[in-house]
């Protein structure tokens, strides 16, 4: 059954409501038929029926001439029509009242709550119009479910807001544009006319503000039709343009859509909005994660208290690798694992990984150790999936997440060629910790003119921020930008400042050996300043030292064959470089890498992805070699 808004919208009737809020309060009204009725009949009108056959009425429009539409039976009138259920009255024009018809006739259809509709002609086929347009409108319905399907088919799709458009737009045969209450285009098909704005703006500002339901502008050669979008508490308007007039058929299309449309936008800004709250969420983990990563633990505290769960002081760091696609999962079976009290970071700088720091149990818990609850279901999850391999690093205080991540990352070396994929990692000794305050003045006299250094404008790094980057690539190189969240050009402008102020050649990797375990020695507090600087090989030669040499190199001594510790020694003396130390061996940078994969899986430790051991490997040949 037809309704009083698809009547109302019909131009070859020039039906419209007295009241243009009527729209929204009648314009849903169904209409079955019209019939014409005499209001000096009073009560002896059908509508004065006895109550069992008050039906006769319901959903009829009833027509009023203009001869009997005086105002002094209007409250009457349409009092006995309230309770009725009637679609509607139509007042007939009579330009013999000057508008004084309007006035009563309104003032008692709001009282009685009578949609009062007036129309353009008082002819004697008015009536016959009115049934024609409403035997238009059932026979344009016919067809409406199959046409409201393919929309709900278009709209359902991925880009169906988009796609919806285009449907509308090849239906009618014009063009369909979404305009947000900013009057900013948000899509349109097969693209926005130009001008349209200077055509229709106005009706559009009063579509979006609900001044009215809708708006219908005739302009020479082109016909636009303007109706809201509603979603969210905002409204947006839908502009439809076509050469020819709406015919119902078009109106109805288009007033389809507007609802779909309606539902889609709702639905698109919910994601859009669930999408910004969960990219807030990783930036704020990795930040979280940065934090801990520099030892600033208060802050790190600070920041995920707020967002729970809490940071525990002991923690086990894990680093999943996984197909990009497959994080989300990794993350909920990390979650579920630990109840909720891991703390999960997708990584910024490998898209690959996922960082988890998992609470450490007491040492009386039943689940302490290898077979914590965590690594029970990560080594699970990994042999079920082939493209899944995990690291996990041994119990570390809070403040040392960032030697777990490291440990963590060169246990998932050795997890890429176990055959559970699932690997711990094999502590051999650190040597900042060996060395201990013992290095903290040569490590202070080497990055001294970098700490010291005052930036000679505002906007420049300083020595917090300098030192910071240097940290963060020589732990990821190429990363570090992603990791520090800075632009990939700022990144090599800050090291050519690093390198002028130490005067030394990043490229280098003595260099770059050097200053990673000075900056790892700075982050032992105390120390004896006034101690006499050393150089590194004097602070080397201890016994200590070759013993940590000697355990870094003992997977490569033992070999039958020289073969892997000379190709070690290659690629480290030509500062790491593929193509270099190829080259200098004569064999093909595939062959190289093939044998820093076999020594990767001897020593438990990454090479070629950083962060890497080549600089604990190049202090311990120097120190091996000065045996």
């Amino acid at each position: 059954m037809t309704t009083l808004r698809p009547l109302v919208q019909r131009p070859d009737l020039d039906l419209r409501f007295l009241e243009g809020q009527d729209e929204h309060r009648h314009g849903d009204r169904p209409v079955a038929g019209v019939v014409q009725v005499d209001p000096a009949l009073g009560g002896k009108g059908p509508y004065r029926r006895p109550t069992a056959d008050r039906g006769l009425l319901r959903d009829l429009l009833i027509l009023v001439p203009a001869a009997d539409a005086g105002p002094e039976r209007a409250d009457e009138f349409l009092g006995s029509l309230a309770g009725l259920d009637v679609a509607g009255v139509v007042l007939c024009p009579d330009p013999r009242q000057e508008g004084r018809t309007a006035g009563p006739w309104t003032a008692a259809a709001r009282r009685h709550a009578v949609a009062l509709l007036t129309i353009g002609d008082d002819g004697p086929w008015t009536c016959a119009a009115i049934h024609a347009a409403i035997a238009d409108e059932r026979r344009g319905e016919d067809h409406r479910p199959d046409r409201l399907r393919d929309m709900q088919r278009e709209v359902a799709r991925p880009d169906g807001l988009v796609r919806l458009l285009g449907h509308l737009a090849r239906l009618v045969d014009g063009y369909t544009v979404l305009i947000d209450r900013s009057g900013r285009p948000r899509a349109a098909a097969p693209c926005e006319p130009d001008g349209l704005l200077a055509k229709v703006g106005d009706d559009i500002g009063r579509v979006v503000t609900g001044q009215v339901g809708s708006a219908s502008v005739s302009l020479t050669g082109e016909a636009i039709h303007v109706l809201p979008v509603a979603a969210e508490g905002t409204v947006a308007a839908l502009v439809v343009g076509r050469a020819a007039p709406f015919t119902p058929e078009a109106r109805r299309l288009v007033g389809d859509a507007a609802r779909l449309l309606s539902l889609r936008w709702r639905m698109d800004e919910l994601g859009r909005h669930r999408a910004r709250v969960e990219a807030a969420d990783r930036h704020n983990r990795e930040a979280v994660l940065h934090l801990l990563m520099t030892g600033q633990v208060t802050a790190a505290r600070r920041v995920a208290g707020a967002l729970r769960p809490e940071l525990a002081s002991m923690i086990r760091v894990y680093v999943v690798e996984c197909p990009e696609r497959t994080r989300d999962e990794v993350v909920a079976r990390c979650d579920e694992a630990l109840g909720g009290r891991a703390w999960i970071v997708r990584c910024p700088v490998y898209a690959r990984h996922v960082i988890v720091l998992a609470p450490e149990p007491d040492r009386d818990d039943e689940d302490e150790g290898p077979e914590d609850p965590l690594g029970r279901a990560l080594r699970a999850f990994a042999v079920l999936h082939g493209d899944v391999r995990v690291g996990a690093g041994p119990p570390a205080p809070l403040i040392d997440t960032a030697t777990g991540w490291e440990q963590a990352f060169h246990a998932l070396t050795v997890a890429r060629n176990s055959t559970d994929r699932f690997a711990r990692f094999n502590p051999r000794g650190s040597l900042a910790g060996l060395l201990g305050l013992d290095g903290r003045p040569w490590a202070l006299t080497l990055l001294r003119p970098l700490l010291d250094h005052r930036p000679g404008r505002p906007q420049d790094p300083g020595a917090a921020e300098l030192t910071e980057t240097l940290r963060s690539w020589l732990g990821f190189q190429g990363g570090a930008a992603a990791q520090l969240k800075i632009h990939r050009n700022t990144l090599p402008s800050r090291l050519r400042r690093i390198e002028d102020l130490l005067m030394c050649d990043l490229a280098r990797l003595a260099a770059q050996a050097e200053l990673s375990l000075a900056l790892q020695l700075l982050d032992h507090p105390g120390g004896r300043p006034s101690a006499a600087a050393v150089k590194l090989d004097e602070l080397l030669d201890s016994d200590d030292v070759r013993h940590w040499a000697g355990d870094q190199l003992h997977p490569l001594l033992r070999q039958d064959s020289p073969l892997l510790l000379s190709t070690l020694r290659s690629w480290l003396d030509n500062d790491a470089s593929m193509s270099a130390a190829a080259a200098a061996m004569r064999i093909s940078a595939p062959g190289l890498r093939k044998r820093l994969r076999r020594i990767e899986e001897l020593i438990e430790r990454s090479l070629l992805a950083a962060p890497s051991a080549r600089y604990d490997l190049w202090i311990a040949l120097r120190v091996h070699d000065r045996k």
